[in-house]
């Protein structure tokens, strides 16, 4: 270690055993919240060699005598909230702070709090607890882990796109700080001030991005800050800003700088996608003649000439577009082909994959909107050619990831601030890449396979026959998630060809693109994938794919079919069948379908497809994922009973196993019919609905007495004296509504259908909730919990009367493109109006019907139905489902192990 960054740490530990040791100043949070702002600690904040150092100062290993152990009993808590808030750690509900990876400094930091924890009582761990979570401590927190994953992406080389800091600078604006913010609203973006001389520090220290300075500059403020009275607080951040960008100004302000041209251009650019974006929420997805002449005015004039072939222009491109699905078509197709010549660059590569998405996201809507009569193509096995691209978007998803993926880990996002599966690329696997670049047509695909959506299941699949030399045949049998190869009506569980045969037939074929078949029954060598490459992507050029995504593609299947050559050796090694040796005998080609080895046998509907592997050894299940076959976990007592079996028995139980995972299909209650309804009578109706299930399935209760709500059985004898708000603060009205609407509120739901076209493809599940899902609303969606919280804020805002915020409204569906769970909470006012908001405005009704008709577009119900079963959110896709019964929930409950359903589901309250 170099010298003065050795005499830096000992400095800072120096400084915080004299501020423990002061019995005057030790418990004292503003003297800690100075030392843990003060350069002297920043200096050394992420070094490992501080976080021994405090380790050892503080004596967290086990005490040697009884004076180190009456100093750990001693460490004040004004310092340890301090401590982990300097860090951004926030610990659990218990209090504990969980273990994280790669970093050793944080990793002493949870041990210094976790065994303080440990040490406590109980009521002193509360203590603690609640101490941290003040909204104050909190804005604090979140403004040092700000700071520190800036450093660290900076570190990366990951700051250079306006993305990649927005979310964690936007909270140093002065309107999101909490300490000037007259009403103390903790919303997602709120930050403390202590964050702007953290910035100033981190600039004072590290190169930064310009676009990171310029964002702050101008977001901040802070040309004309000496006029502002927040000037003593950024007056630091402007100089170190000024020090790495001196001419910032200029190329920011003045008229015709490059800077100035880029924002007007963006500008521009930002208006035809909001207009779009405005007739998209109307369900109009063609372009208007006014905004196709905007679209081309972008690309005309002065501004555009001088910005075409800069990086500038690249930038805002990439900015705006990449990551948008909803886009103009026309706009689509004009950057496509200004950067089709540069589609190996990286950041352009980035781009026209985001422009493909939005372009399969367009053909989404057309396919899934139910104002739409959408016709499919090509579903027949005459009209498949090489221009069929509902085909080919099939087949590369489902034929290749044959091989089972490990289980994916799951860690802590520091900037997202959530749990997520680790980051695994997506060009690693073919499936993934295809679903997620191309979003295949499930549709399209049960009308190919000829898929029976209710019995959910294909009677008959179709078959294609391709015959190659020898007289031998391969065939092809097409199901929803996964073909079924054949040669010489033997089934294929391994590589048949090798990269000599396919080049050989390659050349012989009538049609190129039958290539692909062939293709899914080879085996690849380490050694060629290189050189398969090459060939893969030669022939993926014939097919009617997105460009940019040919390269990866061809590289992701060679390296997949090595992976999977490579695996069924280790599957079976040194095994090679008596029709292999045959074969070898005739000088025909390679075969290697096993005699009886491993038997397989499916087992799908239209969101699940499992595979059990049967052999002497035993029985294994897998599901199928876009990542590859992902090993089901058999419940207690099943494994223990398969491996007593004789094979035979191996398959009988295996057959048993893959019926029992097929998901129950819902009991349905009831239908109603809404046509020829006005929104507001529709809704009515809708709620009735709920009302009628929650009474079918007999758990009304009445007023619902949960621990989220703010009175308990005894507040509610009876009215109190004519007052409007009873002694708690409940609005009267609001108990009221309670009063005769509990019997639904708790937890009911109803499955509209959308228009008059048959198909589960047009319901959506509406559900009416006061009690939220008891799991973390972060299961279903990372982006949920900080809505409803904002919709929650905005409320108590804007409604100028007493109110209770009475319950959550939403509705979603797997097969809705504008997905939305998020729950939408409304209000009930002391005068019984019904409130509720959207981030555009607040809606104010009379009556619960009458919101709802403003909140959702009800115009196209045709029907409501009424299900058995309990609202629940899945674990693989988050859709709400309801095919699972009272009783699984009571069996989840009382049995000690785990059950069936919750392998494929979360159950609510």
């Amino acid at each position: 270690m170099d010298k003065g960054e050795c005499t830096g740490r000992q400095s800072a530990l120096m400084e915080l055993g004299e501020l423990l040791q002061n019995k005057r100043t030790r418990n004292k949070s503003e003297v800690w919240r100075r030392f843990f702002l003060s350069e002297s600690f920043l200096e050394v904040q992420c070094e490992e060699a501080f976080g021994r150092g405090l380790l050892e100062y503080l004596h967290v290993d086990e005490p040697k005598t009884l004076e180190e152990a009456v100093w750990q009993e001693s460490l004040p808590q004004s310092f340890l909230i301090e401590l982990v808030i300097a860090y951004g750690m926030l610990p659990d509900e218990d209090g504990y702070i969980h273990e994280r990876k790669g970093d050793s400094v944080q990793e002493a930091v949870r041990r210094v709090w976790n065994e303080d924890l440990e040490r406590r009582r109980y009521h002193m761990r509360l203590d603690h607890i609640r101490t941290l979570y003040r909204p104050e401590n909190l804005v604090r927190m979140r403004s040092f882990s700000d700071y520190l994953t800036l450093r660290s992406l900076n570190a990366q080389g990951k700051l250079a796109e306006e993305k990649s800091f927005v979310k964690l600078l936007v909270g140093g604006r002065s309107s999101c700080l909490y300490e000037q913010d007259s009403q103390k609203v903790l919303l997602s973006e709120t930050r403390s001030e202590c964050l702007i001389p953290l910035l100033a520090y981190w600039l004072r220290q590290e190169k930064v991005p310009a676009a990171a300075c310029r964002y702050m500059y101008q977001e901040y403020g802070l040309k004309d800050m000496e006029h502002s009275s927040n000037r003593r607080l950024y007056a630091g951040l402007k100089e170190a800003i000024l020090q790495q960008q001196p001419d910032i100004e200029r190329e920011l302000y003045e008229e015709k700088g490059m800077e100035q041209l880029r924002k007007s251009w963006k500008k521009k650019l930002t208006q035809v996608l909001s207009a779009y974006h405005s007739a998209y929420d109307k369900r109009i997805y063609e372009e208007s003649e006014k905004l196709r002449e905007q679209e081309q005015a972008l690309f005309q004039g002065e501004e555009w000439e001088k910005l075409r072939d800069t990086p500038e222009l690249l930038q805002v491109l990439h900015e705006e577009l990449a990551n948008r699905r909803v886009v103009p078509i026309t706009l689509v197709r004009r950057v496509c082909a200004l950067y089709e010549d540069r589609a190996g660059e990286e950041k352009v590569g980035k781009l026209l994959e985001g422009l493909g998405r939005a372009r399969s996201f367009r053909r989404q809507l057309l396919e899934t909107d139910y104002t739409k009569d959408y016709v499919y193509e090509k579903t027949t096995m005459e009209e498949i050619d090489w221009n069929s691209r509902d085909f080919w978007e099939y087949f590369l998803t489902v034929s290749f990831g044959e091989q089972p993926v490990p289980e994916r880990e799951i860690y802590f996002e520091e900037m997202a601030q959530e749990w997520c599966e680790i980051p695994l690329d997506r060009q690693e696997s073919v499936p993934a890449y295809m679903e997620e670049l191309y979003l295949p047509s499930m549709e399209w695909r049960k009308r190919f396979t000829g898929f029976d959506e209710e019995l959910e299941k294909i009677s008959n699949p179709k078959r294609m026959e391709i015959p190659f030399s020898q007289g031998q045949l391969l065939e092809a049998e097409f199901h929803l998630h996964y073909i079924r190869w054949f040669l010489n009506q033997e089934p294929v569980d391994r590589p048949v060809l090798n990269f000599g045969d396919l080049q050989r037939l390659s050349v012989s074929l009538k049609s190129s693109w039958q290539f692909f078949y062939l293709l899914a029954v080879t085996g690849l060598e380490e050694e060629e994938q290189e050189q398969a490459c090459t060939l893969i992507l030669e022939q993926l050029k014939g097919l009617c794919l997105e460009p940019v995504s040919l390269p990866v593609l061809a590289e992701a299947i060679a390296k997949e079919r090595a992976a999977w050559n490579s695996w069924c050796r280790q599957k079976d090694p040194g095994e090679i069948s008596q029709a292999f040796l045959r074969a070898q005998r005739r000088g025909s080609l390679r075969v290697g379908v096993k005699e009886r080895g491993v038997e397989m046998l499916y087992e799908e509907q239209e969101r699940f497809c499992f595979r059990a592997e049967v052999s002497e050894d035993g029985v294994r299940v897998f599901r199928k994922t876009i990542w590859g076959w992902e090993e089901w976990e058999l419940l207690d007592g099943e494994e223990e009973l398969e491996e007593e079996l004789p094979r035979e028995g191996k398959r009988r139980f295996a057959l048993e196993k893959l019926g029992r995972l097929r998901q129950p299909g819902p009991v349905k209650i009831a239908s109603y019919s809404l046509l020829g309804m006005e929104p507001e009578e529709k809704a009515g109706q809708i709620l009735g609905a709920c009302k009628w299930q929650e009474t079918v399935r007999g758990r009304g209760k009445g007023i619902p007495y949960l621990q989220s709500f703010p009175w308990g059985p005894e507040d509610l004898p009876g009215p109190v004296a004519d007052l409007r708000v009873n002694r708690r603060g409940i609005p009267r009205a609001a108990e009221d509504f309670f009063k005769q609407e509990g019997l639904f509120m708790t937890d009911s739901y109803v499955v509209l259908h959308m228009g008059e076209q048959p198909g589960k493809r047009f319901d959506r599940v509406f559900y009416a909730s006061t009690n939220f899902f008891s799991f973390d609303l972060h299961f279903q969606s990372p982006d949920a919990f900080d809505t409803y919280n904002n919709r929650v804020g905005a409320l108590k805002k804007k409604i100028r009367e007493p109110h209770l915020v009475a319950g959550r409204f939403g509705w979603g569906s797997p097969y809705e493109a504008r997905y939305i769970f998020a729950p939408m909470p409304f209000a009930v006012g002391e005068s019984g109006s019904f409130y509720a908001y959207d981030f555009l405005r607040l809606y104010r009704a009379d009556s619960l019907a009458g919101l709802l008709a403003k909140l959702y577009d009800l115009s196209w119900v045709s029907r409501a139905d009424i299900f058995e079963g309990r609202l629940t959110v899945s674990r693989f896709d988050k859709s709400l489902e309801y095919c699972y019964s009272d009783e699984d929930y009571a069996q989840c409950l009382d049995s000690g192990t785990e059950t069936l359903p919750e392998q494929f589901t979360e159950f609510g309250i």
